[in-house]
């Protein structure tokens, strides 16, 4: 029965490669656009609902991670607030102009939007906003996936100006079981953690180049943390609503 377990990890990878292949240049570029922004003052807000959540907080106050980054989490939108509740409301107009305003986004930062399937509407409305208020936008997402759901409906990757396609399979699934009518093992947590995390060492290569020194936390258990992150807190916290 290892035998699935080990073709999950297996198309994970094949996955990763494909995107080594595919996305380097998106990655790039992308991790250009948020050093371009951190040297000017902005920071890089993380959005996602539902498990999308679990990104913004991956790159939030993180070792090896930018401190230039604002977590944009909502309760009601995550699952640990009631999953089938946070379902329904990612889909009501008017909760993303509500987050638009309360995180202040400015023109000198950038919004990453991360969204699976591209169709939920808080991330589209939240999208939509930060480009008309001229805010450089990026997704993660899977093309394939809102190519099969979306409709005659706007997906997120036809709004933003940066997509990064995770390469997930319509469901997030990728594995099938005989005898199973649902496949198992999601990609889009991996996928997109792993993306995220290329765009951030982009990020820091491309600030350490212009000469701008990255804003970069280390381990709290690493001598000197303490210090060195507090200060990094500091800078930032009058932007950043989790710290």
């Amino acid at each position: 029965m290892s035998m699935f377990a080990k073709q999950y990890l297996e198309t994970l990878q094949g996955l990763i490669e494909r995107a080594i292949n595919e996305q380097m240049d998106v990655i790039e570029m992308a991790g250009k656009r948020v050093a371009e922004s951190v040297a000017q003052g902005g920071i890089l807000h993380i959005f996602g609902v539902g498990h999308s959540h679990i990104l913004a907080e991956e790159g939030f106050y993180r070792a090896g991670g930018l401190a230039a980054v604002n977590p944009i989490l909502e309760p009601s939108l995550m699952l640990h607030s009631g999953a089938r509740k946070s379902m329904q409301l990612e889909n009501v107009s008017g909760l993303g102009a509500i987050l638009f305003r309360y995180h202040e986004l400015k023109k000198e930062d950038i919004l990453l939007i991360v969204s699976n399937s591209g169709v939920s509407r808080v991330p589209i409305e939240l999208a939509s906003l930060a480009k008309e208020n001229g805010i450089y936008t990026i997704a993660i997402t899977s093309v394939k996936y809102s190519e099969q759901i979306k409709g005659d409906k706007q997906a997120l990757y036809e709004i933003v100006d940066l997509v990064i396609d995770n390469f997930g399979e319509p469901g997030d699934a990728l594995i099938e079981i005989p005898g199973l009518p649902q496949r198992v093992g999601p990609s889009s947590t991996v996928l997109g953690t792993a993306l995220l995390n290329a765009i951030i060492v982009a990020a820091v290569a491309e600030l350490q180049a212009m000469g701008f020194a990255p804003p970069v936390y280390i381990s709290g258990h690493l001598p000197g943390s303490n210090e060195h992150n507090s200060t990094l807190a500091r800078k930032y916290a009058a932007r950043i609503r989790a710290l």
